[in-house]
């Protein structure tokens, strides 16, 4: 990716927060490394990876993203017990887990599928560039992953397409899956069968045959299936298992289950590459990547906005993006009061920033190529947490303890897995 200057990035964001696309190994690369393996090598906006022991190309690839799987947790769980990980890497022909990649800013799973389902464009590009986040035209903020508006009662999921907002106008790139057909690739994606046709999904897979799965289980089953199937032609498959990423929302990155459900998952994703035809194995790669990993956030580091009346009176519209990656909204003529508010109030417990200089660093990829509204939907302000703090509307039991979004190394950084079926 061209353009930002990722020293002045570093130095805006400092020491504690891992700024995105630096050294040029970014999930905004996937994309296009995926058709520069299948032998699409045009229409892509970022530069596609050097994988080392790979072939230059391949017939089919597999995009699996496990959502939450960040590469510290995953490493620090290899290194004490793999849980047979290691005998799933071995297969691939891989001794270790290798080097991470940069998650996108915000590191959060609305905002990083699209990435992935984009042509290599940037949040910055693609206009998605948070959980929640303004829509000018629409007058309100959105929950992007629901398709509703993000405060107030009496909405349901899907409402902004009533509203006018459609998922299939959404994105203004390409996706993969449109870049890949045009070349003579057919792509297919597995989603949960209750996301498989949302609003959202709609955004992410236009292009692509849609296939929901019930549990995991399924999802491999009709993996193996679609690889039999595609044996001889070229074809791509995203495939998206969210379950790491619930259980670290309720029990943070420490929780319990971890272990035996990666266990279970490995042990599972093996037998179902060991039991495909020869046939359908040559000239097949599988990836595995996540979309960010979690931090763990204590209750006792949280801020809360209904307590904090000198930076809520300068806000236009209520706070967006989520509780570690902020973007709060100023009234007319008083964004440096707000900004100074934010500083005074959240300062030793968030990076503030302006929403304007964060673009313009890069922090959401290349300012060159700008969603129309992004400024808008970025905000005048920016919080993005250190440690483990977080910032709520007001306080609430049940609260997660495990979050994301936010620039510490346990969010940004995620695995990027190659294992090539012929080695196996």
């Amino acid at each position: 990716m061209a353009g930002p200057a990722f020293g002045d990035l570093e130095a805006l964001l400092g020491p504690d927060l891992v700024a995105p696309y630096v050294g040029g190994r970014s999930l905004t690369s996937v994309p296009a490394t995926v058709g520069h393996l299948l032998g699409v090598d045009d229409g892509w906006r970022s530069r596609w990876l050097t994988l080392p022991d790979l072939a230059e190309r391949y017939e089919r690839v597999v995009l699996l993203l496990v959502d939450g799987l960040g590469y510290a947790r995953l490493k620090e769980q290899l290194a004490s017990d793999d849980r047979g990980f290691a005998e799933l890497l071995r297969f691939g022909g891989a001794k270790e887990l290798g080097e991470p990649i940069t998650t996108v800013a915000p590191s959060t799973t609305c905002v990083a599928t699209t990435v992935l389902a984009a042509n290599g464009a940037s949040p910055a590009e693609t206009g998605f560039l948070g959980f929640t986040q303004l829509m000018p035209r629409l007058g309100l903020v959105a929950n992007m992953l629901f398709w509703q508006p993000a405060w107030g009662r009496g909405h349901g999921r899907g409402d902004l397409e009533a509203w006018g907002l459609s998922p299939e106008e959404a994105l203004p790139t390409p996706t993969i899956y449109q870049v890949l057909s045009a070349a003579g690739v057919h792509s297919t994606t597995l989603h949960p069968a209750d996301l498989a046709r949302s609003p959202l999904s709609r955004v992410q897979s236009a292009g692509a045959r849609v296939d929901g799965y019930i549990g995991w289980v399924d999802m491999l089953a009709r993996l193996a299936a679609q690889l039999e199937e595609a044996a001889g032609r070229r074809g791509y498959t995203f495939a998206y298992f969210p379950d790491f990423d619930s259980l670290m929302h309720r029990d943070g990155p420490a929780t319990p289950t971890y272990a035996p459900l990666l266990e279970a998952f490995a042990a599972g994703l093996l037998r179902t590459l060991e039991g495909l035809s020869p046939r359908a194995r040559n000239g097949t790669l599988v990836l595995i990547t996540a979309d960010h990993g979690h931090h763990q956030v204590p209750a006792k580091e949280a801020a809360y906005l209904d307590e904090l009346p000198d930076v809520t009176r300068h806000l236009a519209w209520r706070e967006g993006g989520e509780p570690r990656h902020v973007y709060l909204y100023a009234r007319a003529g008083e964004v440096e009061e707000l900004l100074a508010a934010a500083r005074a109030a959240l300062g030793a417990r968030f990076r503030v920033l302006r929403g304007d200089e964060a673009l313009a660093a890069g922090l959401y990829g290349d300012p060159a190529h700008l969603h129309p509204e992004a400024v808008q939907r970025v905000g005048d302000v920016v919080l993005l947490a250190r440690g483990g703090a977080s910032l709520w509307d007001k306080r609430a039991d049940g609260a997660p303890r495990g979050m994301h979004g936010s620039l510490t190394a346990d969010e940004m950084l995620v695995p990027l897995i190659a294992l090539p079926l012929d080695a196996g």
